[in-house]
This record gives C-alpha cells, sequence and structure tokens, in this order.
C-alpha cells in the first residue's frame, strides 16, 4: 500500500512526492513458483465472550454455602472469531518478453453487530460480514501496478492529466503489485 500521491508510473502524466506523516507499509514479498497460488492475510483473532446458559441456585442448606449457591450458575463460552483481510495471487508466466497474467482474489471481513447485541450477556453473537472481489491483470515484469485503490475515483480535470493537490488531500492509497524474477 502506498500513498497515491507519492506513487509513481509512467504515461503522459505528471506525479509528485510529498514527505508522508506516517512512513509507508514495508512491501509484503511472495515468492510463487510459475502457476502456483499464494496468499497474504493480514488481521487478526477476537475473542467472543457469550452467555452459554444460567441457573437459578437452591435455597441455601447451610451457612457455609456459598454466594454462587444463593445466586445461581452462570455458565459463558468463547469463541474466536477471525476478522482482517487476505490477497490470493497465481502468476502464470509464459517467459521472455511476454507479460505476466495475475489472477487476484481480495476478500476483507470484519465483525458486524447484530440486531440486539448491545444488550446484557446472552444475546446474539456478532455476525461476519465478508467481502470479495476478484480480477485478472496482465503486467510487465519489474513494473509495479495498481490494482485497488481506497476513496474515490478522483476526476481528471483535463484528459489525461492528474492532480497531485487533490490526491494529497484525500490520501487516497493504492495497492501495487510487482513481479520479479528470482
Amino acid at each position: 500500500m502506498v500513498d497515491e500521491a507519492a506513487a509513481s508510473g509512467h504515461g503522459d502524466y505528471t506525479v509528485s512526492t510529498r514527505a508522508l506523516a506516517r512512513p509507508p507499509v514495508p512491501a509484503l514479498q511472495l515468492q510463487l513458483l510459475n502457476g502456483q497460488t499464494g496468499a497474504v492475510r493480514l488481521g487478526r483473532t477476537l475473542p467472543v465472550q457469550w452467555l452459554q446458559g444460567a441457573a437459578r441456585g437452591a435455597a441455601p442448606a447451610a451457612a457455609a454455602s456459598s454466594s454462587a449457591d444463593r445466586a445461581g450458575a452462570v455458565a459463558y463460552g468463547l469463541t474466536w472469531v477471525a476478522s482482517g483481510q487476505s490477497l490470493q495471487v497465481r502468476p502464470q508466466w509464459a517467459g521472455g518478453s511476454s507479460p505476466v497474467t495475475l489472477d487476484l482474489q481480495f476478500s476483507s471481513t470484519a465483525l458486524q453487530a447484530s440486531p440486539g447485541s448491545s444488550g446484557p450477556a446472552g444475546t446474539a453473537l456478532p455476525a461476519l460480514r465478508t467481502q470479495q472481489a476478484t480480477t485478472t491483470l496482465q503486467v510487465p515484469l519489474g513494473v509495479w501496478t495498481a490494482f485497488a485503490a481506497t476513496g474515490t475515483v478522483q476526476a481528471a480535470a483535463e484528459p489525461g492529466h492528474l492532480s497531485t493537490v487533490s490526491l494529497a488531500e484525500q490520501g487516497r492509497q493504492l495497492m501495487q503489485v510487482r513481479v520479479t524474477l528470482p
């Protein structure tokens, strides 16, 4: 991921760079054999505690009984839920100066509050919301190629011209890929 204003490219437009408020994320590397599939997953696993059951305790039989016996018993369950993004990549290269065909599949999974989940313990577990997108690119060897961007599409003032000032204001980021040989 890089800031769109800092991305370089070629064509008939000009791109300038600026100092970033935070350093860019270092490029992740995935080494694959021609035609094989690999994946990069960025995410985390979150614990979700839920009420399994509750029972009222019997009347205290002795003065030595605990307060849990008088109040009842509560059993909680714990579920681990994975959320985050993943990118699957499958390169296919015929060799020589031919471009590399990349099959890309991007997916994102996030927790989504279920109706009534803001109430007391024992309400519904949060739902998972998953989004997926797939695309196939043909890219030259050794060239960074943008295939996804955050935010909205920036309309060009004139065909073939791009304003880096407006991009810097939006803070858009590009997801790029580059295929190199070992």
